[in-house]
């Protein structure tokens, strides 16, 4: 396991993942178990991150999962080891309280465990109380500008003021079936045909029709439109 600690500490985070797993066939150990849960986040392995996180349980999981969030790995467990109402819950106790960051992690954490549109407002509000820049922007780019309201304020008041603008750019998307659409894990309460704004970089798309789910990656350009059209019949 040490080796996988060596791996993970230096970024390579696929080897990480792979010594992890070898330590786990000769021992069931929980930490080796949440390691390689945060190893196949970062390394983006999708199947992988879902099979450990399901093992770990939802106290300690909640950091893991926003790195998953964060990665664009769309996580869908179920369980106990993923209680979404009970992370929600804690996110809100948090907000009250004034532990912003924790807010911001459990409302993510949620998300990742079954993704809720309702929560992006909170969690906007979290990120820009806690000055979190980057996820105040991506939070942002979700939510429509009538749900923003105030909101955009409190990010101005503690330093963020770049939400959109050049930093983000279109994405339209369309399918053959009509495909209800998650951006990076998270329900965007539209189906397909659809234009939408994200902020620029790397966001994973997944479209779901029924029961079956198809993901795919894309990159956003800052002032630029970027299509996606998919058969998935």
């Amino acid at each position: 396991m040490t080796k996988g600690q060596d791996f993970l500490q230096t970024g390579m985070d696929a080897a990480a993942l792979a010594s992890f797993e070898r330590a786990i066939l000769c021992k069931s150990d929980p930490k080796a178990i949440r390691l390689a849960a945060m190893s196949a986040c970062r390394s983006k392995n999708v199947a992988k991150a879902r099979r450990w996180l399901s093992q770990v349980p939802a106290a300690e999981a909640m950091g893991i999962t926003q790195i998953c969030v964060r990665n664009g790995i769309v996580i869908d467990l179920s369980g106990a080891s993923c209680d979404a109402d009970a992370l929600r819950q804690k996110g809100e106790d948090a907000l009250q309280t004034g532990m912003d960051a924790v807010a911001l992690r459990s409302f993510e954490a949620s998300m990742a465990c079954r993704p809720d549109g309702a929560l992006e407002r909170f969690a906007f509000m979290a990120a820009c109380r806690s000055k979190n820049a980057e996820s105040a922007r991506r939070h942002y780019a979700r939510l429509s500008p009538a749900t923003t309201t105030g909101i955009v304020q409190i990010c101005e008041r503690n330093g963020i003021f770049d939400l959109g603008g050049p930093q983000s750019g279109t994405l339209k998307l369309q399918s053959k079936p009509a495909a209800r659409i998650f951006i990076d894990g998270v329900d965007s309460g539209k189906t397909t045909p659809a234009s939408m704004m994200l902020p620029a970089g790397k966001h994973k798309v997944t479209f779901l029709v029924g029961a079956e789910k198809f993901t795919y990656q894309v990159a956003i350009e800052p002032d630029k439109t970027v299509s996606l059209t998919k058969d998935l019949q």
